[in-house]
């Protein structure tokens, strides 16, 4: 068996780290990950016959040739060789951002605000779990200066295990919110699961970046060293009020000093802390206000998240990534105060609540009542029990939704927000 230190130098030899063989290009290393359905031990010939440099492996009945690295385990080897990787770029900094909402907005949004003056890297995409992290330290290089690193969990202990990797000197916990109920169990369980990256930063003598207005966190952080931003109190480190929220946010912003205004391409009274977190992380690492103003403004929306789209002479408001109870709501109200005479939510049902999905859903739906002038479809069977309650249109899938509106075209000058859970793949309606 090789050691770490090896298998780290093959790796780093090659061209980019590949976890999937229809994707692999000539001179990467190919770590072949056991999945649910399938294992990558099983593409290795082809990965080989691609133009892999080295295939990480864990079936010893598949060792090919002398490209083929055995270890006992494909997946542990990769989290090992990204911690030691971690551990030579000493001049990196780590910044990694947890919570239930908004991590990937702000992640974004940071890197705008940083590369402003340094040379950046953050996680592509929604490469935040543990295979995701590894691949993302993995792809810095040594003249990366800034590593801004999502980190997601479904379970306890699992941050912990993502910070062990990626060794963060400064974090940021956006929220707590119900997510991932059914692996945490209860609200206490996320805030005992987000509060490990905090545990890290402490035992590790690092700094954290706190939202004022969020009393868990404050609570959680009061020993560390910390910056404050927020959205509510004057004297924060920076401050962001809103000005308005239509058609996208447009916000005051005070270091305590001086006072600017930015217009965003962001929508949603939730958005103002995050872009306060960006500001702040970018004052605190001495970039200049009106270069991160800049980037703020300039940052647009992708990849399902807060996107507005035109879509057949309609105003699409897309952010059908992902949803948990507390990012539903938060739409909702920030949907209810929009005034156009045509307005249609679709909400897809959310997943991961476990024993908590019932009242969660039956929550949703009390907070629609709220609507006025806004028809609502529903989508998902979570949604069922409660369809008689309110006056809605409901659809088991999105596929049969896609068929009512290719029959009916049922929007016209209409304004739609769409949210809903990965599994609903609500985007598909508007693609076309």
């Amino acid at each position: 068996m090789a050691n770490i230190t090896d298998i780290l130098s093959k790796c780093l030899s090659s061209k980019n780290v590949c976890i999937d063989s229809r994707k692999l290009e000539r001179g990467d290393f190919f770590v072949a990950l056991k999945g649910s359905h399938t294992s990558g031990n099983q593409f290795v010939r082809q990965a080989l016959n691609q133009g892999a440099s080295y295939a990480l492996i864990d079936d010893p009945s598949i060792n090919i040739d002398d490209r083929c690295i055995l270890v006992d385990d494909a997946l542990k080897t990769l989290q090992e060789i990204a911690t030691e990787y971690r551990r030579l770029l000493k001049n990196m900094t780590v910044l990694c951002i947890a919570g239930s909402n908004g991590k990937t907005t702000t992640k974004e949004l940071l890197y705008h605000v940083l590369s402003k003056r340094y040379n950046t890297y953050c996680t592509l995409g929604n490469l935040n779990n543990h295979i995701g992290v590894p691949l993302s330290i993995l792809n810095c290089s040594t003249t990366h200066e800034i590593a801004v690193i999502e980190i997601g969990a479904n379970h306890c202990g699992e941050h912990t295990l993502l910070c062990n990797i990626a060794q963060p000197n400064f974090g940021i916990i956006t929220n707590c919110g119900k997510d991932h109920l059914d692996g945490y169990g209860s609200i206490e369980g996320v805030i005992q699961s987000n509060n490990e990256l905090y545990e890290y930063i402490r035992s590790n003598h690092g700094h954290v970046f706190v939202n004022s207005d969020d009393n868990t966190l404050m609570d959680l952080s009061r020993d560390l060293s910390r910056t404050l931003y927020g959205t509510r109190k004057e004297g924060e480190h920076v401050n962001a009020s809103i000005n308005s929220l239509y058609p996208t946010l447009e916000l005051t912003i005070n270091n305590g000093h001086k006072n600017w205004t930015v217009q965003s391409q962001l929508y949603g009274t939730f958005q103002a802390s995050n872009i306060a977190a960006a500001l702040s992380i970018g004052h605190y690492f001495n970039i200049d206000m009106n270069q991160m103003l800049d980037a703020i403004k300039r940052y647009i929306p992708k990849n399902n998240r807060s996107e507005a789209m035109n879509w057949h002479g309609n105003k699409v408001l897309l952010d059908a990534y992902n949803a948990n109870p507390s990012s539903v709501v938060g739409m909702i109200e920030y949907f209810k105060d929009l005034s156009h005479m045509n307005k249609v939510i679709i909400l897809g049902d959310m997943a991961e609540l476990g024993s908590s999905s019932f009242g969660e859903h039956k929550q949703i739906v009390d907070h629609l009542k709220s609507l006025i002038n806004c028809q609502v479809i529903l989508v998902g069977n979570e949604f069922e029990p409660f369809i008689n309650e309110l006056n809605c249109l409901f659809f088991k899938d999105t596929t049969k939704l896609m068929h009512y509106i290719k029959d009916k075209t049922p929007f016209q000058n209409a304004t739609i927000l769409v949210k809903g859970s990965r599994r609903h793949s609500l985007e598909t309606l508007f693609r076309s």
